[in-house]
Protein backbone atom coordinates (compact mmCIF):
# COMPACT_ATOMS: atom_id res chain seq x y z
CA UNK A 1 0.00 0.00 0.00
CA UNK A 2 1.38 3.44 -0.89
CA UNK A 3 1.98 5.76 1.88
CA UNK A 4 0.37 8.76 1.89
CA UNK A 5 2.34 11.82 1.66
CA UNK A 6 1.94 14.51 4.25
CA UNK A 7 1.11 18.08 2.47
CA UNK A 8 2.82 20.14 4.99
CA UNK A 9 5.95 17.91 5.14
CA UNK A 10 6.48 18.65 2.08
CA UNK A 11 6.10 22.52 2.60
CA UNK A 12 8.52 22.36 5.25
CA UNK A 13 11.38 20.64 3.52
CA UNK A 14 10.49 23.06 0.35
CA UNK A 15 10.97 26.21 2.82
CA UNK A 16 14.03 24.35 4.59
CA UNK A 17 16.07 23.52 1.02
CA UNK A 18 14.84 27.19 -0.22
CA UNK A 19 16.84 28.32 3.17
CA UNK A 20 20.02 26.06 2.67
CA UNK A 21 20.30 27.55 -1.46
CA UNK A 22 20.24 31.38 -0.14
CA UNK A 23 22.22 30.61 3.16
CA UNK A 24 25.30 29.07 1.30
CA UNK A 25 25.31 32.75 0.44
CA UNK A 26 24.53 34.20 3.52
CA UNK A 27 27.36 36.42 4.98
CA UNK A 28 27.87 36.21 9.01
CA UNK A 29 25.06 37.72 10.73
CA UNK A 30 21.68 37.75 12.07
CA UNK A 31 19.80 36.34 9.26
CA UNK A 32 22.39 34.02 8.62
CA UNK A 33 22.29 32.95 12.42
CA UNK A 34 18.09 32.50 11.97
CA UNK A 35 18.64 30.41 8.76
CA UNK A 36 21.62 27.88 10.74
CA UNK A 37 19.60 27.45 13.44
CA UNK A 38 17.20 24.83 12.13
CA UNK A 39 17.17 24.18 8.03
CA UNK A 40 19.25 21.32 8.41
CA UNK A 41 18.13 19.61 11.25
CA UNK A 42 14.70 20.53 10.00
CA UNK A 43 15.03 17.41 7.61
CA UNK A 44 16.37 14.81 10.03
CA UNK A 45 13.55 15.58 12.46
CA UNK A 46 11.06 14.95 8.89
CA UNK A 47 12.95 11.82 8.52
CA UNK A 48 12.28 10.51 12.32
CA UNK A 49 8.81 11.77 11.61
CA UNK A 50 7.90 10.23 8.41
CA UNK A 51 9.63 6.88 8.08
CA UNK A 52 8.45 3.35 8.76
CA UNK A 53 9.98 1.84 11.76
CA UNK A 54 12.26 -1.19 11.39
CA UNK A 55 10.26 -4.33 12.87
CA UNK A 56 13.31 -6.65 12.88
CA UNK A 57 17.16 -7.91 11.55
CA UNK A 58 15.32 -8.69 8.13
CA UNK A 59 13.72 -5.09 7.56
CA UNK A 60 17.19 -2.96 9.14
CA UNK A 61 19.13 -4.66 6.44
CA UNK A 62 16.77 -4.55 3.53
CA UNK A 63 16.42 -1.01 4.67
CA UNK A 64 19.72 -0.68 4.92
CA UNK A 65 20.52 -2.26 1.50
CA UNK A 66 18.11 0.21 -0.09
CA UNK A 67 19.46 3.71 1.54
CA UNK A 68 23.05 2.42 0.01
CA UNK A 69 21.63 2.83 -3.25
CA UNK A 70 19.34 5.41 -3.18
CA UNK A 71 22.01 7.87 -0.80
CA UNK A 72 25.35 6.82 0.05
CA UNK A 73 26.17 5.41 -3.62
CA UNK A 74 24.14 9.08 -4.77
CA UNK A 75 26.59 10.93 -2.54
CA UNK A 76 29.75 8.81 -4.37
CA UNK A 77 28.52 9.66 -7.44
CA UNK A 78 27.79 13.19 -7.39
CA UNK A 79 31.08 14.00 -5.27
CA UNK A 80 32.94 12.57 -7.96
CA UNK A 81 30.99 14.88 -10.79
CA UNK A 82 32.00 17.74 -8.20
CA UNK A 83 35.61 16.75 -8.37
CA UNK A 84 35.20 16.44 -11.61
CA UNK A 85 33.70 19.67 -12.59
CA UNK A 86 36.57 20.99 -10.56
CA UNK A 87 38.97 19.01 -12.38
CA UNK A 88 37.84 19.88 -16.12
CA UNK A 89 37.88 24.11 -14.93
CA UNK A 90 41.44 24.35 -13.31
CA UNK A 91 42.38 23.64 -16.91
CA UNK A 92 43.12 19.53 -16.64
CA UNK A 93 45.23 20.98 -13.72
CA UNK A 94 45.96 18.02 -11.72
CA UNK A 95 46.59 14.27 -13.16
CA UNK A 96 44.30 11.37 -13.17
CA UNK A 97 45.91 10.18 -10.25
CA UNK A 98 45.07 13.57 -8.04
CA UNK A 99 41.77 13.99 -9.45
CA UNK A 100 40.70 10.06 -8.12
CA UNK A 101 42.98 10.77 -4.83
CA UNK A 102 40.96 13.99 -4.06
CA UNK A 103 37.22 12.22 -4.50
CA UNK A 104 38.10 9.16 -2.17
CA UNK A 105 39.72 11.48 0.41
CA UNK A 106 36.12 13.05 0.15
CA UNK A 107 34.10 10.57 0.17
CA UNK A 108 36.21 8.89 3.05
CA UNK A 109 36.05 12.14 5.42
CA UNK A 110 32.23 12.85 4.21
CA UNK A 111 32.61 16.61 5.09
CA UNK A 112 31.37 19.87 4.07
CA UNK A 113 34.77 21.63 5.17
CA UNK A 114 38.29 20.80 3.88
CA UNK A 115 39.65 20.96 7.09
CA UNK A 116 43.72 19.86 7.34
CA UNK A 117 43.86 19.72 3.60
CA UNK A 118 41.08 17.08 3.39
CA UNK A 119 39.02 17.61 0.27
CA UNK A 120 35.42 18.55 0.46
CA UNK A 121 32.27 16.11 -0.26
CA UNK A 122 30.64 19.60 -0.36
CA UNK A 123 26.68 19.40 -0.08
CA UNK A 124 26.84 15.73 0.29
CA UNK A 125 28.17 15.44 3.77
CA UNK A 126 24.42 15.36 4.44
CA UNK A 127 24.02 12.13 2.34
CA UNK A 128 26.44 10.64 4.17
CA UNK A 129 25.61 11.34 7.00
CA UNK A 130 21.86 10.95 6.84
CA UNK A 131 22.87 7.35 4.95
CA UNK A 132 24.41 6.18 8.61
CA UNK A 133 22.50 8.38 10.79
CA UNK A 134 19.03 6.65 9.52
CA UNK A 135 20.79 3.14 10.10
CA UNK A 136 21.21 4.19 13.13
CA UNK A 137 18.01 5.70 14.30
CA UNK A 138 17.00 2.04 13.02
CA UNK A 139 19.59 0.69 15.35
CA UNK A 140 18.22 1.82 18.54
CA UNK A 141 14.78 1.40 17.47
CA UNK A 142 15.72 -2.09 17.39
CA UNK A 143 17.48 -2.48 20.89
CA UNK A 144 15.73 0.06 22.89
CA UNK A 145 12.59 0.01 21.77
CA UNK A 146 10.29 2.60 23.16
CA UNK A 147 13.82 4.52 24.93
CA UNK A 148 15.05 5.49 21.53
CA UNK A 149 14.83 9.11 22.75
CA UNK A 150 16.83 8.58 25.87
CA UNK A 151 19.32 6.44 24.58
CA UNK A 152 19.64 9.02 21.41
CA UNK A 153 20.48 11.66 24.01
CA UNK A 154 23.30 10.21 25.65
CA UNK A 155 25.13 9.17 22.05
CA UNK A 156 24.60 12.50 21.06
CA UNK A 157 26.13 14.33 23.73
CA UNK A 158 29.31 11.35 23.26
CA UNK A 159 29.11 12.48 19.99
CA UNK A 160 29.63 16.16 20.85
CA UNK A 161 32.55 15.31 23.01
CA UNK A 162 33.93 13.51 20.40
CA UNK A 163 33.43 15.98 18.25
CA UNK A 164 35.55 18.67 20.06
CA UNK A 165 38.37 16.55 19.99
CA UNK A 166 38.61 15.51 16.09
CA UNK A 167 36.44 14.57 13.39
CA UNK A 168 35.55 11.00 12.50
CA UNK A 169 35.83 9.77 8.56
CA UNK A 170 32.34 10.18 7.19
CA UNK A 171 31.47 12.69 9.62
CA UNK A 172 30.63 9.71 11.79
CA UNK A 173 31.04 12.19 15.01
CA UNK A 174 27.73 14.12 13.21
CA UNK A 175 25.74 10.69 12.78
CA UNK A 176 24.66 10.61 16.64
CA UNK A 177 23.40 13.88 16.95
CA UNK A 178 21.40 13.57 13.28
CA UNK A 179 20.03 10.50 15.03
CA UNK A 180 18.84 12.80 18.22
CA UNK A 181 16.63 14.85 15.71
CA UNK A 182 15.53 11.74 14.12
CA UNK A 183 14.24 10.66 17.51
CA UNK A 184 13.01 14.11 17.98
CA UNK A 185 10.59 13.78 14.66
CA UNK A 186 9.62 9.91 16.08
CA UNK A 187 8.38 11.36 19.42
CA UNK A 188 6.53 14.12 17.46
CA UNK A 189 4.48 11.87 15.38
CA UNK A 190 4.32 8.93 18.45
CA UNK A 191 2.66 11.67 20.52
CA UNK A 192 1.13 13.31 18.17
CA UNK A 193 2.00 16.84 19.83
CA UNK A 194 1.72 18.75 16.28
CA UNK A 195 -1.84 17.68 16.63
CA UNK A 196 -2.65 17.69 20.50
CA UNK A 197 -5.04 20.19 22.05
CA UNK A 198 -0.97 21.43 23.35
CA UNK A 199 -0.22 22.53 20.09
CA UNK A 200 -0.33 26.51 20.83
CA UNK A 201 1.35 26.07 24.09
CA UNK A 202 3.91 24.37 22.37
CA UNK A 203 4.02 27.17 19.73
CA UNK A 204 4.33 29.51 22.05
CA UNK A 205 7.13 27.74 23.95
CA UNK A 206 9.01 26.96 20.91
CA UNK A 207 8.87 30.81 19.57
CA UNK A 208 10.01 31.83 22.65
CA UNK A 209 12.90 29.41 22.82
CA UNK A 210 14.18 29.56 19.32
CA UNK A 211 14.38 33.75 19.37
CA UNK A 212 16.06 33.73 22.93
CA UNK A 213 18.79 31.07 21.18
CA UNK A 214 18.96 33.06 18.06
CA UNK A 215 19.00 36.25 19.23
CA UNK A 216 21.98 35.32 21.91
CA UNK A 217 24.30 33.57 19.01
CA UNK A 218 22.94 29.90 20.34
CA UNK A 219 22.99 28.28 16.96
CA UNK A 220 23.79 24.48 15.31
CA UNK A 221 25.98 24.53 12.17
CA UNK A 222 26.03 20.49 11.55
CA UNK A 223 28.82 20.86 8.66
CA UNK A 224 31.37 22.85 10.78
CA UNK A 225 30.33 21.15 13.94
CA UNK A 226 29.47 24.31 15.87
CA UNK A 227 27.28 23.52 18.71
CA UNK A 228 27.57 26.70 21.34
CA UNK A 229 26.04 25.58 24.63
CA UNK A 230 25.34 22.12 22.98
CA UNK A 231 22.03 21.44 24.78
CA UNK A 232 20.59 25.25 23.98
CA UNK A 233 21.32 24.78 20.53
CA UNK A 234 19.63 21.66 19.83
CA UNK A 235 16.70 22.92 21.77
CA UNK A 236 17.01 26.21 19.40
CA UNK A 237 16.91 23.74 16.48
CA UNK A 238 13.97 21.58 17.29
CA UNK A 239 11.88 25.03 18.22
CA UNK A 240 12.91 26.77 15.25
CA UNK A 241 11.67 23.03 13.16
CA UNK A 242 8.57 22.74 14.80
CA UNK A 243 7.91 26.24 14.57
CA UNK A 244 8.35 26.07 10.81
CA UNK A 245 5.83 22.56 10.91
CA UNK A 246 2.97 24.24 12.57
CA UNK A 247 3.30 27.76 9.79
CA UNK A 248 3.33 24.69 7.15
CA UNK A 249 0.41 23.14 8.52
CA UNK A 250 -1.44 26.68 8.56
CA UNK A 251 -0.13 27.44 5.36
CA UNK A 252 -1.14 24.10 3.66
CA UNK A 253 -4.94 25.03 5.34
CA UNK A 254 -5.53 28.02 3.74
CA UNK A 255 -3.65 27.91 0.04
CA UNK A 256 -2.94 25.70 -2.55
CA UNK A 257 1.00 25.87 -2.29
CA UNK A 258 1.08 23.75 -5.57
CA UNK A 259 5.11 25.33 -6.04
CA UNK A 260 6.37 24.44 -2.62
CA UNK A 261 4.75 20.82 -2.84
CA UNK A 262 6.65 19.93 -5.65
CA UNK A 263 9.76 21.63 -4.52
CA UNK A 264 9.56 19.60 -1.52
CA UNK A 265 9.06 16.40 -3.25
CA UNK A 266 12.23 16.29 -5.03
CA UNK A 267 14.76 17.93 -2.31
CA UNK A 268 17.79 15.27 -2.79
CA UNK A 269 17.50 16.43 -6.88
CA UNK A 270 17.72 19.81 -5.54
CA UNK A 271 20.65 19.19 -3.26
CA UNK A 272 22.49 17.37 -6.25
CA UNK A 273 21.57 20.16 -8.48
CA UNK A 274 22.94 23.23 -5.54
CA UNK A 275 26.56 20.88 -5.91
CA UNK A 276 26.89 20.32 -9.13
CA UNK A 277 25.57 24.18 -10.31
CA UNK A 278 28.94 25.52 -10.91
CA UNK A 279 28.34 27.84 -8.96
CA UNK A 280 31.45 28.02 -6.28
CA UNK A 281 33.99 26.90 -9.12
CA UNK A 282 32.85 29.74 -11.86
CA UNK A 283 29.99 31.81 -11.54
CA UNK A 284 30.73 33.34 -8.04
CA UNK A 285 33.91 35.00 -9.13
CA UNK A 286 32.21 36.77 -12.19
CA UNK A 287 29.30 38.46 -10.00
CA UNK A 288 30.06 41.47 -7.50
CA UNK A 289 30.33 40.08 -3.93
CA UNK A 290 27.52 41.49 -2.40
CA UNK A 291 25.67 38.89 -0.68
CA UNK A 292 22.18 40.37 -2.09
CA UNK A 293 22.87 39.49 -5.86
CA UNK A 294 24.86 36.30 -4.80
CA UNK A 295 21.69 34.88 -2.92
CA UNK A 296 19.17 36.05 -5.79
CA UNK A 297 21.42 34.53 -8.48
CA UNK A 298 22.16 31.32 -6.75
CA UNK A 299 18.47 30.85 -6.36
CA UNK A 300 17.40 31.48 -9.90
CA UNK A 301 20.43 29.44 -11.14
CA UNK A 302 19.65 26.24 -8.93
CA UNK A 303 15.67 25.94 -9.16
CA UNK A 304 15.62 27.09 -13.10
CA UNK A 305 17.94 23.95 -13.41
CA UNK A 306 15.38 22.24 -11.24
CA UNK A 307 12.42 22.92 -12.77
CA UNK A 308 14.28 22.12 -16.61
CA UNK A 309 15.10 18.70 -14.71
CA UNK A 310 10.90 18.22 -14.20
CA UNK A 311 10.32 19.12 -17.28
CA UNK A 312 12.82 16.38 -18.79
CA UNK A 313 10.67 14.11 -16.16
CA UNK A 314 7.73 15.02 -17.66
CA UNK A 315 8.86 14.83 -21.13
CA UNK A 316 10.43 11.59 -20.20
CA UNK A 317 7.18 10.03 -18.71
CA UNK A 318 5.07 11.27 -21.26
CA UNK A 319 7.41 9.12 -23.99
CA UNK A 320 7.36 6.06 -22.19
CA UNK A 321 3.41 6.25 -22.21
CA UNK A 322 3.30 6.91 -25.54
Amino acid sequence: MTKKRLIWVDVAKAIAIILMVAGHELPQGPFRVWVFSFHMPLFFILSGYTSHRVRDWADFWNTARKLFLKIWLLACIITFLFHLESWIISGYHDTYEQLFSSFIGAVFWGSDVPFSNHPTAGVMWFLFVFFWAKLFFDLLNLVFKRRVIFFAIIFAFAAYLISTRFWLPQSLDIVPIASLFMAVGGELRGRAILESNWTFLIAIVSVILWLTCVQNGLYIELATRHYPQFTWSIMAAVGGSIVTFLCSMALTRSYQLRWLQLIGRHTLAIMCIHQLDLFWQNFQFMLPHKSVILIIFRLLLDFGLFFVYILFLKLLNAKRQG
